[in-house]
């Protein structure tokens, strides 16, 4: 029996190809931290509170040839990606806390629909969800990025002191206190006394039912929703040696189901919020 297989043309191709993110492809290591409310069935509380310094590394692989779009009511388009995967630890013990495979795509602009050029970021989460996260894709700016504040707050939620979080939740050495509450100020801190000549924002954000779960995810935390925005700042060093820095911010909303615990009434949604800052290696 003879085998038949499909033989691809030459492409040339850079790396411009791919648009906005053209500087991503590579590996990328740093560190951050991850805040998470989770349910505690076992513990016979609502929830409990899971806190990391983290290590990650990150790396973005090209896809090596243009992908077809097929066209039905407009002309076939033609897009660029890039493979990824994410790994994350725990810093003081190195226990993995998270990994993530999936792509990121740059999807020229199209006529049906009528659209501008977007980026896409897909991902797979062994916990068993799937997602597509999609933005328009933003100008460059000179200098450093403008980075908005977290809220670690949950929503459907009060304490019995009305505080959030609570005051006997123990921080990871050398995360200040203030990061519990607003995570973004480690990015906003790593860029203190740094050169950045410009940034790349990628912002990126699922719409509805762009989320899918397993079913005990569904029943249990169901992830209903996510934003993410990816910095890439181009640094000048004291000699004048430009370096690359992605730093991130992510929100991920996590339900929990109405039940006994707090009110029967309405579900709790929990953020889980994750923010580094990595080089590129």
């Amino acid at each position: 029996m003879t085998t038949r297989l499909r033989a691809a043309a030459p492409a040339f191709l850079s790396t411009a190809d791919l648009g906005p993110l053209q500087d991503l492809p590579g590996t990328w290591m740093g560190s951050g931290l991850s805040v998470a409310e989770l349910p505690d069935h076992r513990g016979g509380a609502p929830y409990r509170l899971r806190i990391n310094a983290t290590r990650e590394t990150l790396t973005f692989t090209e896809i090596g040839a243009p992908i077809p779009g097929r066209g039905n009511n407009q002309d076939d388009i033609v897009l660029r990606g890039l493979h990824y995967l994410q790994q994350v630890s725990d810093a003081r013990t190195n226990e993995a806390l998270h990994v993530e495979t999936g792509m990121w795509l740059f999807v020229p602009p199209t006529t049906v629909p009528i659209a501008v050029a977007t980026i896409v970021r897909t991902a797979n989460v062994p916990h068993g969800s799937v997602l597509l996260a999609q933005g328009t894709p933003l100008p460059d700016v000179a200098g450093a990025p403008d980075i908005p504040p977290l809220d670690t707050t949950p929503v459907g939620f009060t304490f019995g002191d009305g505080s959030f979080p609570p005051p006997d939740v123990r921080l990871p050495p050398d995360v200040p206190e203030q990061a519990l509450r607003d995570p973004s100020v480690l990015l906003t801190d790593a860029l203190k006394e740094l050169t950045i000549v410009h940034t790349t924002t990628l912002d990126v954000r699922t719409g509805l039912d762009d989320i899918r779960n397993i079913g005990f995810v569904t029943a249990n935390a169901q992830a209903t929703k996510l934003s993410s925005t990816f910095w890439v700042e181009t640094l000048s060093g004291p000699d004048g040696v430009e370096t690359l820095q992605l730093q991130y911010s992510q929100r991920t909303t996590l339900r929990f189901p109405a039940g006994p615990r707090p009110d029967p009434a309405r579900p709790i949604d929990w953020p889980h919020i994750q923010v580094a800052t990595l080089l590129k290696q």
